[in-house]
């Protein structure tokens, strides 16, 4: 038997537009990472990509 889905509804605020983002890029990669069969190597690097990216939001200070 599988797994039920979820369903999740997500909206964009201008106003915390950098929250925003990180906490896209966070569900992006939670679910790649989870349900993906994918190398460990190339999940380091999604890791390791993303941990870039959302260093830049953060200096950003939006």
């Amino acid at each position: 038997m599988g797994q039920k889905g979820k369903v999740v509804k997500i909206t964009y605020s201008e106003e915390n537009s950098s929250e925003t983002d990180l906490w896209m890029y966070r569900v992006m990669e939670r679910i790649i990472l989870d349900q993906l069969d994918i190398h460990p190597t190339i999940k380091a690097e999604l890791l390791r990509t993303n941990q870039s990216r959302i260093n830049k939001i953060i200096s950003r200070g939006d």
